[in-house]
């Protein structure tokens, strides 16, 4: 049936946790973030979600050059959402997924006069786990906003918490 899926997109923030490289190199990030849902039940979903961040800047200044680390993410999960109607329109939930996140990092070396002198990129790929919660707010028998809140766990070294604000699209069954 037609109201067994729902979708959205919006913007994502995050902030890295632990510390070692990535923290050392960056304060926050910012992005998109999808997700897909096949609901064969009200109250849980299985869940797919995906997106792209962007890390700030690390510029380390020497005494003849200057360093600058850039990072992005695009991860890629699959798990479960399940809710609970909290009060008229408003539901909460906890969610978890699984999968993978690609990492490109790109480190460029520049001279004082701003010329770039050396570059260097690296891509690799970690698996993932993302537990959340979250609140969804029902606006029209179609159209929904989803606040979630997640740990973006990636190891010890590129964790970090996110936070998604998804408008979306579902047909809502009365529940």
């Amino acid at each position: 049936s037609s109201d067994l899926y729902a979708f959205g997109v919006g913007p994502q923030m995050g902030v890295p946790l632990q510390s070692g490289t990535f923290k050392s190199h960056t304060t926050w990030g910012a992005g998109v973030h999808a997700h897909f849902r096949y609901l064969p039940r009200d109250e849980w979903s299985i869940s797919g979600s995906t997106g792209y961040v962007t890390w700030s800047r690390d510029k380390v200044m020497g005494d003849s050059t200057t360093t600058v680390r850039e990072y992005d993410t695009i991860p890629i999960l699959l798990g479960f959402q399940y809710y609970r109607h909290l009060k008229r329109d408003i539901y909460w939930y906890v969610s978890g997924e699984a999968g993978f996140r690609f990492y490109n990092i790109n480190v460029k070396e520049h001279d004082l006069d701003g010329a770039l002198i050396g570059q260097e990129n690296a891509s690799e790929t970690k698996t993932s786990i993302a537990p959340g919660v979250g609140l969804m707010y029902r606006v029209s028998d179609y159209v929904y906003v989803d606040a979630g809140l997640r740990l973006e766990y990636v190891g010890t070294n590129l964790s970090y918490v996110s936070l998604a604000l998804v408008v979306g699209y579902r047909p809502f069954s009365e529940y």
